[in-house]
């Protein structure tokens, strides 16, 4: 079963994704994700793509479908994928439907996530993830207690991507 999720920034899509995975043993992906994981590689592909973020900007469709490929082409996540937020564009879809052909697998289910722009800015810009432990905190709706998170506040950080630039792009 191969699942898209789609929605703006701030709509759960990762929550969601998250918990599809764990539900049912499907491999996440996320493009944030994806892109965070070669940008902490520091490979000359990880350079250019943090510069790109840094700007605010979107990283091209030509590298995301390269990094996408690279997972639908992996025999051990043959038809067990949720997509959290791609395909993005009109491009995308067509690339991930020629991917689909390509390595014989089939799109279960889209799911489209809706959301209040409002709600969107606080969950984005209240986002707060620790860096000993992965868990993700807001500001807003789920702050970091000392009765959930262990670790303390020092451990507590933004992602670059989460400003009001990135949202309003």
């Amino acid at each position: 079963m191969n699942i898209i999720l789609f929605g703006p920034p701030g709509a759960g899509k990762g929550t969601q994704s998250n918990n599809l995975a764990k539900d049912f043993n499907l491999y996440k992906i996320s493009t944030g994700d994806l892109l965070r994981k070669v940008v902490k590689e520091k490979s000359a592909l990880g350079i250019k793509i943090k510069s790109i973020l840094d700007q605010g900007m979107l990283v091209s469709d030509e590298i995301i479908n390269g990094l996408i490929e690279t997972i639908l082409s992996n025999k051990s996540n043959f038809n067990r994928l949720v997509f959290d937020g791609y395909p993005r564009n009109f491009n995308q879809v067509k690339h991930l439907d020629i991917l689909i052909k390509k390595y014989n697998q089939k799109i279960s289910c889209v799911l489209s996530l809706k959301v209040d722009q409002e709600v969107v800015f606080k969950r984005i810009l209240g986002r707060q993830i620790c860096s000993k432990c992965g868990s993700i905190f807001n500001e807003f709706y789920n702050p970091s207690t000392k009765n959930n998170h262990k670790c303390g506040s020092n451990f507590l950080n933004k992602r670059s991507d989460d400003n009001e630039k990135t949202i309003k792009s």
